[in-house]
Order: structure tokens, then C-alpha cells, then sequence
């Protein structure tokens, strides 16, 4: 599989990266233009990957594409066409500006996306309707590795459906869901899942507001799957739990 490294765009220093030269030629060519300090995403950048497809369709094709600091109008472009990259690896998307209709938008669009392996919403105050419209996207995406969901304020709302949706993600073997409020609520719910899967291998839950359930409800899940890492810096939990995590456990623990 032939994978193409889309463009990374950053406003605040108002440059896309292409993999060679020829693509940024093609995308030019295409009209795909930007302005500094603005995040504007123009409809020809669909027509840029169907002419990279006709460019070469006697191969598999994947992309990955990385979005920074993108403004809610940009957004709603990416949500146009994020259903025209069907080969889609690996979507990234790091302080995006969202609001609510935002969100149902990128819940619909992810469930064309069945071979993405990375998915990255990070810091984009996704909340728990965010979370929600995530999670029911997640339902199609059978081949996710890696699920990053740090810094977006969500709560035990957010979490109890985010949790049902890992049920439907076999290959799943990082989640990172740190600096949240889940609470131990969440944590509770979310443990009652992963303590049936033994396949996570890393797991970030940093700045949680986890307490005493959180970390008995920890405790089984560690001893179901010894190799997982757990990160559980900035919570509230014992030193009885911290010590019992650290036993039964023989993967690597963070708690300070």
C-alpha cells in the first residue's frame, strides 16, 4: 500500500507541507490557495484527490492528513470532504475550533471512514455531545488502533458511550483519554468494558477527578491484562490503590 502524507496545515505559521513536489504542483494547479492567520479549506481540494487517485489507480492508496489550529469555517469544509477520502489512515485534528453542528457533522463523516487505523481529537472542547456524535461513528471503524480523545471536558456522559463503542473496536490498542472529568463514574463504566478486552496495551487517563471507585475498578482491569500501561497522574487515588495497581500489574504505571 502506496500511503500519501496529506497536507499538515498550520495557520499560525501559514504553510502546507507536500509529500513531493508534483502534489504541491497538482494542488496549485487545482486552485487550493491560503492566507496567513486564516484556515480556509476551498471545495477544489476534493478535486485534488480524485485527480490523485486518476494519477494512480493501479495502486491502493492511503492518506493521512493533520489539521492544526483549524477555524469553524475551515471545518466545515474538512466535514464536506472528509466522505470523498474513503482511504483515509490516520485523521488528526488539534485545537479545531467546533460547535455543536460541528460535531454531528464529524459524527457522520467518520462512518465512512472504515480503514482508519488513528484517530486524534485532541484539545477541540469536543464535550459530551461531541463525544456522543464520536462515538457513534466509531461503530464502523473496525480496523482503529489508536483512539485520542485528551483535553475536550469530557464527563461520565461522554465516557458511558464512548465505553460501548470499544466493544466494536477489535484492534483497538491505545486509548488516550486524559485531562477530562470523567470521574469515578466514568472511569467505573469504562473499566466495566475494558476488563473484557485484553488486547489494550496503552491507556491514559491523566486529570480524570479519579478517586477510590475509580481505582478499585482499575485494579480488576490491571489484573485482567498485566502488560497494559496506565497513566494516572493528577488524580486523587490512594496509596492502598496505587500500591495494588503496581502489584498486579507488570506493565508500566504512572500515578505521580
Amino acid at each position: 500500500m502506496k500511503v500519501i502524507e496529506s497536507f499538515q496545515y498550520d495557520p499560525t505559521f501559514a504553510q502546507i507541507h507536500f509529500p513531493t513536489i508534483s502534489v504541491e504542483l497538482a494542488v496549485k494547479q487545482l486552485g487550493l490557495f491560503y492566507e496567513q492567520e486564516r484556515a480556509f479549506i476551498p471545495h477544489k481540494l476534493l478535486y485534488y484527490y480524485v485527480r490523485v487517485l486518476e494519477a494512480a489507480n493501479s495502486q491502493e492508496l492511503a492518506f493521512r492528513i493533520k489539521f492544526l489550529k483549524l477555524g469553524s469555517r475551515g471545518f466545515l469544509y474538512l466535514s464536506r470532504i472528509l466522505p470523498f477520502y474513503t482511504h483515509i489512515q490516520e485523521l488528526r485534528l488539534w485545537k479545531v475550533a467546533v460547535n455543536e453542528e460541528d460535531v454531528d457533522r464529524l459524527g457522520e463523516a467518520l462512518r465512512v471512514l472504515g480503514t482508519l487505523k488513528v484517530l486524534s481529537l485532541e484539545d477541540i472542547q469536543l464535550r459530551d455531545r461531541g463525544a456522543i456524535a464520536v462515538a457513534r461513528g466509531l461503530a464502523v471503524l473496525r480496523h482503529l488502533e489508536e483512539l485520542w480523545l485528551s483535553a475536550n471536558d469530557i464527563s461520565s456522559e461522554g465516557v458511558v458511550s464512548l465505553s460501548r463503542a470499544l466493544l466494536k473496536l477489535p484492534s483497538l490498542h491505545t486509548l488516550v483519554l486524559s485531562y477530562n472529568c470523567m470521574g469515578d463514574a466514568g472511569c467505573v463504566a469504562l473499566c466495566n468494558v475494558l476488563v473484557q478486552r485484553s488486547g489494550l496495551r496503552k491507556l491514559e487517563l491523566a486529570d480524570n477527578q479519579l478517586g477510590a471507585e475509580a481505582g478499585q475498578a482499575l485494579v480488576q482491569v490491571v489484573q485482567r491484562n498485566s502488560s497494559l500501561t496506565v497513566d494516572l497522574s493528577r488524580n486523587a487515588l490512594s496509596e492502598e490503590v496505587k500500591q495494588l495497581l503496581s502489584v498486579c500489574g507488570q506493565g508500566a504505571l504512572k500515578t505521580a
